[in-house]
């Protein structure tokens, strides 16, 4: 888990892509941008430890197999552009 003064680690599991009216990758850099250095966001590796995991979904079946990835705190999966809000609080209260 995040310690005081180092950014949280956040994986990113991306959905197969399925909707192309979703930009899901700009999802994510909207959501960097706005938390700035706080956390420091990946693309998930199998096999390594998250603070926290955040699935993207590309439509509200919200079908990504996660089972499988590592993480310390929590998952957030999200499944459309509206979701951002929501997750961006989610975001600051764990920053």
């Amino acid at each position: 888990m995040k310690t005081r003064g180092t950014a949280l680690n956040i994986g990113i599991k991306y959905c197969g892509g399925c909707n192309p009216k979703y930009d899901r990758v700009n999802l994510v850099r909207r959501l960097a941008e706005a938390v700035g250095k706080k956390a420091v966001f990946e693309t998930v590796q199998e096999g390594r430890e998250y603070d926290m995991l955040i699935v993207i979904s590309g439509c509200t079946s919200k079908c990504v197999d996660y089972s499988r990835l590592k993480y310390i705190d929590s998952v957030a999966v999200i499944g459309r552009e509206a979701d951002f809000a929501a997750l961006y609080e989610v975001l600051m209260k764990k920053l």
